[in-house]
């Protein structure tokens, strides 16, 4: 099966500069030679260097290398205008951006868009032409070409960003078409870490990581003839690239000239070649600057190199860290640069460094590696850049996730199942805003809804801002012979009717808190959970299925007398946080510089906030700058929310933890996306969805091992045992706080764990269990 693909790119031709630009250029080329039907939308703009403003090349289509390039008149623009907001923005300090939070107004937003290279004449096409396409790709993720087209055709839209962490991606209008694209194609996983910070775990399930390849592993790479008559004699240490302060040029030499001082009897020297404004050559003290060189020089310099150093801590994919490796060579990166210091970790095939210390210390590191060490990483190196490298993976890669061949080809519409009950409805106590139980009740609704099977929500009250989402219940508006799904937490004066229903019923389980934590605080509500754990025993014969959300939960049905029981886990789906996080929670949250500890769920004796105050109190000696956010609805005359606020007061916290009571969906996506870490100190959790939720917003957990909670942390979180050292508790979460590269490990692993979660896993097993009961 061959396909229509559409690419979108303000600058294209065989001799642009820009890696973006050569990027796009060789997928255009490869898939047209897979037999693709590929055309280019493009302006009439020379490239980056040139004017935005006039067209250089003729309007109209041209065919180069197999793909046919329309070429549009660009839009005039006040330079002026666009150069003083671009200005600005290129001089904030990375303190001063925060994901979130506009660096400029919406008035100097809209200059930058509507200044910027644009073609009203290409968009207008493209609208016209999208049908034709079955994908239109956008690159990169800053230009008029993309920020103005991909909304238009947003169902056909998917973007190749080649994100930076720079000021334009702190834009909300950026924001805005990596949340509209239909997919988004990353180059490195650390680009995608980055696109989930910048804008929240909603783009996380329509980003598939394709890479770049490089020709350095073509099958006659290994043949190609270079020329090494100008190689400098001796070890030597390649820096490729264009060299310039935002490169970390300037770290790189420094620390250079550092070792060599401290080294004097060394022979090694630093070759720099590549484009910029400015030479760094100083041969005495051993640096090389060759400037631009071409592709076989380059190739030499690569081959005859001891190692190739990356100092650039600002690339969404690096070229010659896998040329570099495609040449066996061990590459040392910023360890500031998810691209690369991921990479890195991953193969093995170097090391990273940050400061201009650990520089200095790289190159010592390197002349004192054992014989065969080099090669021993750079070999390493060379396995993972050979899986993630090659251009006909790459390729294969952009064809499976765009759908463009056989293998890859599935229905976006749910297969309609052929269940015998007319429908199937869910019967719980209540329905509330940003409850887990109710949120459950949700997901599986529409699960059903999905495959054509009739399915509504029965509760007895309704908080006003669900009213859209379920019915009050009355026996009348459920047929006898209709399935029934019934949530139990809590006991309920619904439970009668359920178990007299005449039809195929399921007890869904949630887990009941032992009435033992609400005895001191609350002994009415303790007394009704004593309630609802004796009605599970008397349900166990009344229900031809059970499941519970954990193993942990199951065993509680086990021990009931249920016999036909299944663990069937909560979807914590990322799509929900679609919405903007509200900007005036992000500012409070960040702009005072404070590091965020946060916890949410309801203030309750088992979700233990009392510890987490201790916590704090502890923590802070160690960070000043530490605050504890609790965010969960209680009541303040409630006698436990009484005695942890006076706790508070007690040790003097007033200023050092912030509880919200119950927020709404954007101000609770604010405090995720704020968070430096999660902690949580809860004895009892029947599953735990903000533990899942953190980790989709990229945020460490930390959390006490008890219930349910290892199980859905899995190996994915710090757990510990023990609450009577609160100082090294603090010590622990201090550490996550401030080593960036053991929050690196912590969030690789949690990114793992949390697909256990997602619809994409768990749906076939809700298919299974459904339709054996309902059959």
């Amino acid at each position: 099966m061959t396909g229509r693909v559409a690419l979108v790119i303000p600058w294209y031709g065989e001799d642009q500069p820009g890696g973006a630009e050569r990027q796009a250029r060789e997928v255009a080329m490869r898939l047209a030679k897979r037999g693709h039907q590929v055309e280019v939308f493009t302006t009439c703009s020379r490239s980056f260097q040139s004017s935005w403003s006039n067209d250089f090349f003729a309007i109209g289509e041209e065919l180069d290398a197999g793909v046919r390039v329309h070429r549009f008149p660009v839009d005039h623009r006040r330079e002026g205008r666009f150069n003083a907001i671009n200005k600005r923005l290129l001089e904030l300090s990375a303190d001063e951006l925060l994901p979130g939070i506009p660096p400029v107004g919406q008035q100097d937003e809209d200059i930058f868009v509507n200044e910027n290279i644009n073609s009203t004449a290409l968009v207008a096409e493209l609208k016209q032409q999208a049908k034709r396409f079955d994908a239109v790709l956008f690159t990169p993720y800053l230009y008029g070409t993309t920020l103005n087209g991909l909304p238009q055709i947003a169902d056909k839209a998917f973007l190749i960003p080649c994100l930076h962490d720079e000021a334009y991606a702190y834009l909300p209008v950026c924001a805005h078409i990596f949340r509209s694209a239909k997919g988004i194609l990353y180059l490195s996983e650390g680009e995608e870490l980055l696109a989930h910070r910048l804008y929240g775990p909603a783009i996380a399930t329509k980003g598939f990581v394709v890479g770049s390849g490089v020709e350095l592993f073509g099958p006659d790479s290994s043949s190609q003839a270079v020329d090494d008559s100008s190689l400098p004699q001796g070890p030597f240490v390649l820096v490729l690239g264009r060299r310039d302060a935002t490169k970390n040029t300037d770290l790189v030499v420094q620390a250079f000239k550092n070792f060599r001082k401290d080294s004097k009897n060394s022979s090694m020297k630093l070759v720099l070649a590549g484009p910029g404004p400015m030479s760094y050559d100083d041969r005495a003290s051993g640096v090389h600057d060759l400037g631009l060189v071409d592709d076989s020089t380059k190739l030499a310099l690569l081959r005859a190199a001891t190692a190739l150093f990356q100092p650039s801590k600002n690339e969404s994919y690096s070229r010659v860290m896998m040329e570099g490796w495609a040449c066996r060579k061990p590459v040392v990166v910023n360890g500031d640069c998810d691209a690369t210091a991921i990479a890195v970790d991953k193969s093995g095939g170097g090391f990273s460094a940050r400061t201009l210390s650990e520089w200095t210390e790289a190159f010592c590191r390197l002349e004192k590696m054992p014989a065969g060490g080099c090669e021993r990483l750079g070999c390493l190196g060379h396995d993972f850049a050979r899986s993630v490298a090659n251009w006909d993976s790459v390729i294969s890669r952009y064809e499976s996730f765009l759908g463009l061949c056989e293998m890859s080809e599935q229905s976006s519409i749910p297969p309609r199942v052929h269940w015998k009950v007319r429908a199937i409805h869910q019967v719980l106590p209540n329905l509330a805003y940003g409850d887990a139980i109710s949120d459950s009740a949700l997901t599986l609704r529409d699960f059903l809804r999905r495959r054509g099977v009739k399915s509504n929500i029965f509760v007895q009250f309704i908080d006003k801002r669900m009213a859209h989402q379920a019915e009050v219940f009355q026996a009348n508006l459920i047929h006898a012979g209709d399935g029934l799904v019934y949530h139990h937490s809590i006991g309920s004066a619904l439970t009668p009717y359920v178990v007299e229903h005449n039809g195929p019923r399921v007890l869904n389980y949630h887990n009941i808190t032992p009435p033992r934590f609400f005895e001191p605080y609350d002994e009415d509500f303790a007394r009704l959970l004593s309630d609802g754990l004796d009605e599970l025993h008397n349900l166990a014969s009344s229900f031809d299925s059970a499941w519970g959300v954990s193993q942990f939960n199951v065993k509680d049905l086990f021990d009931a007398g249920f016999n036909d029981v299944h663990c069937l886990p909560l979807i914590v789906d990322p799509a929900k946080w679609a919405e903007p996080a509200d900007e005036g929670m992000m500012r409070a949250l960040r702009e005072d510089g404070r590091k965020n500890i946060l916890f949410v769920g309801r203030l309750a004796p088992n979700k233990c906030q009392h510890d987490l105050v201790e916590m704090i109190s502890a923590l802070t000696r160690l960070a000043p700058d530490a605050r504890l956010c609790i965010v969960g609805d209680g009541e303040a005359d409630h006698p436990y929310v009484q005695y942890v606020t006076q706790r508070i007061s007690s040790l003097g916290l007033e200023n050092d933890v912030l509880i919200s009571g119950q927020v709404s969906h954007s101000v609770l996506q604010a405090f995720y996306r704020t968070a430096d870490v999660y902690v949580s100190m809860s004895e009892h959790e029947g599953f735990g969805v903000p533990l899942i939720e953190a980790m989709w917003f990229d945020v460490p957990v930390v959390a006490f091992k008890s219930s349910a909670i290892p199980e859905t942390l899995g190996d994915a979180a710090v757990m510990f045992t023990s609450k009577q050292d609160m100082d090294s508790i603090a010590a622990l979460i201090k550490v996550i706080l401030t080593d960036v590269d053991i929050r690196r490990r912590i969030r690789s692993a949690q990114r793992r764990n949390r697909e256990r979660f997602t619809a994409r896993q768990l749906e076939p097993l809700y298919e299974q269990l459904i339709g054996e009961v309902f059959q």
